[in-house]
């Protein structure tokens, strides 16, 4: 598999330094130029990312600024590009409901852990329509992931 993020701080970071320092494969997609980084300080891990065999993705032109607008597309792109959208953490206004929306929109699975389902109603009412699963650990998250990546390489995908 590999991890898709946006280089954000937090969980974005986390991800891709951890399939790194796992010897995977991560893309980050950028809501920024690519010839900008956001946030300054994470110039070393794309760096390292590229360095790696990685992949930095940006929508946008060299040398453009897109401004606030770029991040919420930015989440589009992550949400089309990969199999699912694996959310572990996010509250009621969270700019990842945007992500959830899109990938639902792209065909795409959503997977939650439970805190996020606890914690937010428009995730419950993903949920409860079968756009969504629930993750009720970090490994049950890569047991749902591995599954939809079977059944992409079995040719039982649907879009």
């Amino acid at each position: 598999m590999t991890v898709i993020s946006g280089l954000a701080k937090g969980i974005d970071k986390a991800a891709h330094e951890s399939a790194l320092e796992a010897g995977g494969r991560t893309v980050a997609i950028v809501g920024t130029a690519i010839d900008k980084v956001y946030p300054k300080a994470h110039a070393p891990l794309q760096q390292r990312i590229i360095d790696q065999g990685g992949l930095i993705l940006s929508q946008f032109h060299p040398g453009s600024n897109p401004g606030r607008k770029g991040f919420p597309m930015r989440n589009a792109v992550m949400s089309g590009y990969g199999l699912a959208s694996v959310v572990l953490a996010a509250h009621e206004k969270s700019g990842t409901r945007h992500q959830c929306q899109a990938a639902v929109g792209h065909g795409r699975r959503v997977i939650f852990a439970k805190t996020v389902l606890d914690t937010t109603s428009w995730a419950r009412d993903y949920v409860d329509v079968g756009a969504a699963d629930v993750a009720e650990s970090i490994d049950h998250a890569v047991e749902l992931s591995t599954g939809l990546v079977a059944q992409y390489e079995a040719n039982e995908w649907v879009f």
